[in-house]
Parts: C-alpha cells; structure tokens; sequence
C-alpha cells in the first residue's frame, strides 16, 4: 500500500546567515540555515529557510530549500512554502502550505527514484476550529515494481479543541497499462469511534460453503493477526491466476460458533477491506473450501479480541498510555528477512498507518492492518543488522501523526543446515540454525518446537537455548515411525546499547 500522505521533517535553526532590517512599516526578509533530524532519512539534513513578512506583518512567507542522504546513497530535495494570514489582533486566517519533494537514486545521480507534491489548505474559524482541504500526487518508485501514480484529495473540519469532527478523503492509483481500471479508496472520519472507514470498496455477498475447491500453491494470503470487535481491517490476498481482481472468500466465525461465509473479489491493489460484525470472534480470507467444505488450508485468520495480543511480539516498555494515540506496542527484537514479514502489536492503528525503517528511509508495505495489528512486506535488499522500527501515520492533515518512536530491531537471516532424516524409532538428529546478521554484544536465544515421529533427546518437545557463535542447536530423537517437524523461533533478550 502506498502512502497517503507525508509531510514531516522537523526544523532545528542555526546561525543566521542574512538579515534586511529595513525601515519600520516596511517588508522584512530574513534568510537563516537549516539543520537536523529530517524525519524522512536517518541522516542530517541542511539547507535555507527564508521568512518574509509584509510591511503591516499579518501576511508571512516561508520558503525552505533542504537536502539530505540516507544510509543507503539516496538523496533527497525538498522545497516548501508556507503562507499565513493573520487579522488585525494577530488572530490565524489561513494557512497554505505547499510541498515538493524528489528522490534520487543517489547522492550525485540525476535519476530520479520518486517525485511527490503536496497543497494544505486551512482556514480558520472565527470561533476556533479550521477547515482543511488537501491534495497529493505522486510517481511511481522506480525501485518497486508493483507500485503506481496516485492522486489524494481530502477535506476536513476540526473544532476549537483540534478534535477532528469530519473528514473525507480518496485516492486514486493509476495502473501504467491503460486498459486497466483505476483503484480508487474512499474513506471517511467516523468522530464516535474515532476511526477512518472505507466508503467504497470491494463489496462482498452471502455465499454457501463449497466442496473440494482447488486452491493455488502460489497464493498469498495475509491478514492482520488480531483485530479490536466491530473495527474495519485491510488484508492481502494474490493470486498468480488473476493478477488484477482476485475472487476470494471471507468466513466469519460468531461468538454462538456459527459460521457464516461471504464471497467477492479484492481490488486493483490485492487489497480486501472488511468491517469485522460485533459479534464475530475470528475472521478468515481464502481461496476456496477443501473437501470437507472448511477453509482451505492457506486460509490465514485474524483474531478479534480488544486484549488478545500478536504471536510471537513483546510488549514494549513505556508504550503510549493513551488508547486513542496511534503506537507499536509490541514486536520481536529480530525478524528474519526470509520470513517476508514483520508484524507488530499496535494500538488504534489504521489504513493510513504503516511502518518504517530507520527515520523514514525504508517504507514498508503495508499487506494487512486493523486498530490492533499491522503486518508489513520484509523490505528487499536491507542490510543486516540493527534497524530502528517506526510508525508513520500518513493521515492527510497531518494532525493524527503517530509518536516519534524508534524500536530497536534486528534483521537477520536465519539459515537451517541439512539435517538427518528422523523416520523410524530411535533416529537422532541435531537441527542447526545458523544466525546471519546478530549485531555484536547481541544475545539471544533460540526457541525450539518438535513434533511428528520425534522429541527432544532429553525429552519434551520445547526448549530454548543459547546463540552461541550465531549457532543455536538441540539434539532429537524418533519416537514413532513417521517424519520429524522441527520449528524454530529466534529471540534477542539484550540488544546491546540500547536502554529502556
């Protein structure tokens, strides 16, 4: 998923370089540099930002040129341009304020990797509040195939306390091939649950199981893994045998443990949005029904729970209290690159939310999101090692952006080396996973997990066990006829150099 929306770097002013201090009654213009944290790469960024205010001072303009180059050699520019309006007792009348920004490939390249502009518009209120109208465009990453042009516009009315009363908002992807239909997502604010929900989607009708539908051995489908009651979630669903708009199935399983079904086709983007019914308890994507007429086995499930939390993530210490303020409250210390995914414990997350890496400068892609979960696709081509998670909230005034937080991560690969076979009673093996990529001063554990014929040699079918030399292993034996399963799960207990 694309974002919607992206305006942030942060301004720290240094040394002025320029002052016009001209007669009193007259225009003033000063220009000064610019440095810090840009918010969008993990690296400084510098520039000018020059003011100028009109002789009776109630018209100021803002111009900022800024620069900057991430990690990986990618440069960005950025220009923008604020204009304010104020009346006579110095009380805000509007605001303008307009953005661009360019990517580069790299630090001296002229090829250019994505372009986007950005227009806000706020008026304010006599009696406090604004009205706010937005529009984006922006081009396609040359880096990611599967990504496409798209236009935003919305509109928005916040009270005198910033409350958000009403909002609206639709984008629209456009698919380089011409013969393809657009992808237009309408979404509006619901003030009462404070949550974004999708106008206009994929719509969905009653169906009956079926029986013995083949489903695709390349299929993906993904889906948030918990979800609050009564939330809307997105998931992810491709198939290779309908690139465009794939026929998919949704079971909804109630609290009385009936089971009811509904059947559709996702839209342009793979995408299926779906508001989860009070009463559903689990809410299943899928291709078809196997022989019995349940859910495939590639069927994934979301969890409805307002507590239950995401397999395999911990709980962040000092998580934002505040239930309404968008936040990763839990994930994993290491996530390996293999695994195509990294999903993080949220709180009132939504479709404009997405995860980052380092600052902004590695965007995710979203596959699936609900108030209490986001999964997003394992970013191709990143170094190993330590990385810092963030979220980003692209809601098109800005105003709901989530905090500022970086959680530490690792990204590693993990790699089994071949084992022996474990068939007949009294087979022994030594599974070994080999750790690529586990920063020094890092420790962590490996999680075991035998089943099928076998157990662990001591017994037992779980263990953990330290990484030592970035190789963790255990010792298993057959204890039936049959094939071993062996799963692993990899835990950093202390990331070296980090506090909490």
């Amino acid at each position: 998923m694309r974002p919607l929306h992206r305006l942030s770097w942060a301004v720290a002013l240094s040394a002025t370089i320029a002052f016009n201090a001209l007669p009193a009654g007259a225009q003033t213009t000063k220009t000064e540099q610019v440095q810090g944290d840009s918010g969008t790469f993990s690296s400084d960024y510098s520039g000018t930002k020059t003011t100028t205010t009109t002789a009776d001072g109630r018209t100021t303009t803002t111009d900022t040129k800024e620069a900057a180059t991430d990690h990986r050699g990618h440069r960005l520019e950025k220009s923008e341009r604020v204009v304010t309006v104020t009346d006579a007792d110095n009380n805000p009348v509007s605001e303008v304020r307009t953005t661009s920004e360019t990517i580069f490939e790299s630090a001296t390249s002229t090829s250019i990797e994505e372009t986007r502009t950005e227009i806000a518009v706020k008026k304010f209120n006599p009696t406090g509040g604004y009205s706010l109208t937005y529009d984006s465009t922006a081009s396609a990453l040359a880096s990611h195939p599967g990504s496409k042009p798209s236009k935003t516009h919305a509109e928005e009315q916040r009270d005198a306390a910033n409350n958000r009363v009403s909002a609206t908002t639709t984008t629209t992807w456009i698919d380089p091939d011409p013969n393809q239909p657009l992808t237009t997502v309408k979404l509006h604010w619901n003030a009462e649950t404070k949550t974004w929900v999708i106008d206009q989607g994929v719509s969905f009708t009653p169906a009956q199981p079926e029986s013995n539908t083949i489903s695709s051995p390349n299929e993906q489908v993904v889906v948030p893994p918990v979800s609050g009651p009564s939330a809307q979630i997105m998931a992810t669903y491709r198939d290779p045998d309908h690139p465009n708009h794939s026929p998919v199935y949704v079971a909804e399983r109630k609290q009385d443990g009936s089971m009811s079904y509904l059947h559709g086709v996702t839209d342009g983007e793979h995408h299926v949005f779906l508001t989860i019914p009070a009463d559903a308890v689990a809410v299943s994507v899928f291709k078809g029904f196997d022989g019995s007429g349940h859910p495939d086995a590639r069927a994934a499930t979301c969890t409805v729970s307002s507590d239950a939390t995401v397999p395999g993530t911990q709980r962040l210490p000092g998580a934002p209290a505040a239930p309404e303020q968008p936040a990763i409250v839990g994930a994993n210390t290491a996530y390996d690159l293999h695994a195509g995914t990294i999903t993080v414990q949220t709180q009132h997350t939504s479709y404009f939310d997405e995860l980052a890496l380092d600052g902004g400068s590695t965007r995710l892609t979203t596959l699936a999101v609900s108030n209490r979960s986001i999964v997003a696709e394992s970013p191709d081509g990143s170094r190993l090692g330590r990385h810092l998670l963030t979220l980003r909230s692209n809601s098109p005034s800005g105003s709901g952006t989530a905090p500022r937080q970086a959680v530490p991560i690792d990204l590693v690969t993990l790699v089994a080396e071949p084992m022996a076979r474990v068939e007949n009673v009294g087979d022994t093996a030594t599974p070994t996973i080999r750790v690529i990529g586990l920063p020094a001063g890092d420790t962590a554990v490996m999680d075991f997990a035998i089943g099928g014929s076998a157990e662990l040699m001591q017994g037992g079918t779980t263990t953990t066990v330290p990484v030592v030399g970035n190789v963790a292993t255990c010792t298993i034996r057959g204890v039936r006829q049959g094939e071993a399963l062996v799963r692993f799960h990899l835990r950093v207990v202390n990331l070296a150099g980090v506090t909490t």
